[in-house]
């Protein structure tokens, strides 16, 4: 199975902005929580949760359902 960034980007049916807004904020929220990228999986536990991992779950989920 591809990661969800490589499907996206193969995808035919979604608009290059929509591309765009999956790329922006995968790299805003890897670099929240990612340790290799200077995050840390605390993140997911402070409250409240900070908007972008919000975004990020969100956008995650959004094409696991169809």
């Amino acid at each position: 199975m591809q990661g969800l960034s490589k499907v996206i980007n193969y995808c035919t049916t979604l608009s290059w902005a929509q591309k765009k807004f999956a790329d922006n904020i995968g790299f805003l929220g890897k670099n929240l929580f990612e340790p290799g990228c200077g995050g840390s999986y605390e993140v997911f536990s402070s409250r409240p949760l900070n908007p972008t991992v919000l975004v990020y779950a969100a956008h995650d989920a959004r094409y696991s359902i169809r």
